[in-house]
């Protein structure tokens, strides 16, 4: 018996082995799952698998191009105007308009104007240049039809932005003066040089076209402090309606 006992138990033995030898193979075989560690087993340990985790996906769908593009350029223009001082140049015609008794003996005339000034937001400060020709009504003051004298003009004012948008209503105020340079021959009629401070007062409104571009329609009041170049002691104001476009930089 005791060497039957001895054989049996070594065939248990040698079984045992095999059958562990096989689990091994079988566990090492298996595929590891995607972004998990490469875990070397051994017979009879614990299996601990660590599986790597892959943060979130940070991906931002994006817009659409046109959207997008547009979306971009509008961010960076309101952060472009709003954080800068903008110097803008304007070139204009227009309309001088002669009121009170200014009027009645005075024709309408074209008139030009340049301006150049600064905004930052909604406030600015500009100075302008306008010329204008004057022309009396036919048998007032004895002018005859055509330019009797020519007006050369400066001033320099304050803006005021009611919206501080690309379209952008104003209004200005300041102090100017008007110089009128009589015509040869009117002199004897009783027209004469003059130069008068003026006080002007307006509205408008300026459109940012593009980037670089400003379009700027105005109406300007001036209060004449002095209007001596006209015979028989006429008095009135001079309003100037005025269409500019222009750079701004």
């Amino acid at each position: 018996m005791g060497r039957l006992q001895r054989w049996v138990g070594g065939v248990v033995a040698v079984g045992s082995l095999a059958a562990g030898a096989g689990w091994a193979q079988d566990v090492q075989r298996q595929p590891l799952e995607p972004g998990s560690s490469d875990v070397r087993l051994q017979p009879g340990t614990d299996v601990d698998v660590k599986v790597k985790s892959e943060p979130p996906s940070t991906a931002v769908t994006p817009a659409e191009p046109g959207r997008r593009v547009e979306a971009s350029k509008a961010t960076g223009w309101e952060a472009e105007r709003k954080a800068k001082t903008r110097g803008y140049v304007l070139l204009g015609g227009g309309l001088d308009i002669y009121t009170g008794g200014l009027g009645n003996s005075l024709r309408n005339a074209p008139s030009l104007g340049v301006t150049a000034g600064v905004t930052r937001k909604t406030l600015g400060l500009e100075a302008q240049y306008s010329a204008g020709v004057v022309e009396g009504q036919s048998g007032e003051f004895g002018a005859s039809r055509g330019t009797d004298a020519v007006r050369n003009s400066g001033q320099l004012a304050v803006t005021g932005g009611l919206l501080d948008t690309k379209l952008q209503p104003f209004a200005l105020v300041g102090v100017g003066f008007d110089n009128y340079n009589v015509r040869n021959g009117n002199q004897a009629q009783g027209w004469r040089d003059d130069t008068a401070f003026n006080i002007p007062a307006g509205v408008g409104v300026r459109f940012a076209a593009t980037r670089v571009i400003n379009v700027d329609a105005r109406m300007t009041y001036n209060f004449l402090q002095g209007e001596n170049f006209v015979p028989g002691g006429a008095t009135g104001n001079r309003m100037q309606g005025l269409i500019s476009a222009g750079g701004r930089f």
